[in-house]
């Protein structure tokens, strides 16, 4: 998942600079590859003409929990169709993971 809003085609085409601005964009990907660990992205609407995403980034070897958020992400009503503001995306996967979290802590 990016951190900003997409590159224009052929920019990586225009030097250093242009390659250090894609590059600096996937930082969090990046990061979280070269860690080793597990994450989901969910598709969650378009925003301002834009597809909005959830990333859940998990525990080494908790690929489980990452899923189960993804389901619980994509399963949420809320999710489905389009959303207008970031600020209801992160809104809603907080509570999810949340919920998540609270079930994991009662299993123990």
């Amino acid at each position: 998942m990016c951190t900003q809003q997409p590159f224009p085609i052929g920019s990586d085409l225009e030097g250093a600079d242009g390659v250090r601005a894609i590059t600096d964009s996937m930082r969090v990907t990046v990061a979280v590859n070269n860690l080793g660990l597990p994450a989901v992205a969910v598709p969650v609407g378009v925003a301002n003409g834009l597809p909005q995403g959830v990333q859940v980034i998990g525990p080494r070897y908790r690929e489980d929990l990452c899923l189960d958020a993804g389901e619980a992400i994509e399963m949420n009503r809320e999710f489905q169709g389009y959303l207008t503001h970031y600020g209801e995306t992160q809104k809603v996967a907080l509570e999810i993971l949340e919920r998540l979290a609270a079930r994991e802590a009662e299993k123990a």
